[in-house]
């Protein structure tokens, strides 16, 4: 069941465009279907939602600047949304199952919710 007081991770979209990406494929994925298993063992995803970016990325020189602050770029160039997460709002923390609010975050406290359930993929254009 969707956590209903979870940030709305296609929030994510604007600043990604502004950045100059074209999303041209997006995915959504449970975090208890077996792809969505698989990706929370594969890049160690501890909270949700998050997004994952996919493609050729190496290009978007703003990007480049911006991610490290967000996120982490993974060994098979896997781009993950980690950090930015409790500048978003509202997300569960996977590791103690609670929900973290935008306030419990930056107070470094939690308050257990509802469970958010997904992972959505997008992968830019490749160049």
């Amino acid at each position: 069941e969707s956590c209903t007081d979870c940030y709305d991770v296609v929030s994510n979209k604007a600043p990604l465009k502004n950045l100059g990406l074209t999303i041209v494929n997006e995915e959504t994925v449970e975090i208890d279907s077996r792809e969505g298993r698989r990706l929370l063992r594969q890049y160690d995803i501890t909270a949700v939602p998050t997004f994952l970016l996919q493609g050729d990325l190496d290009g978007y020189d703003n990007l480049q600047r911006v991610w490290p602050q967000v996120g982490t770029t993974e060994k098979d160039g896997t781009y993950v949304f980690r950090k930015g997460l409790s500048l978003m709002g509202t997300y569960k923390d996977l590791e103690t199952g609670e929900i973290v609010s935008k306030a419990d975050a930056s107070n470094a406290s939690n308050r257990a919710q509802d469970a958010a359930n997904s992972v959505p993929i997008a992968a830019p254009p490749s160049s």
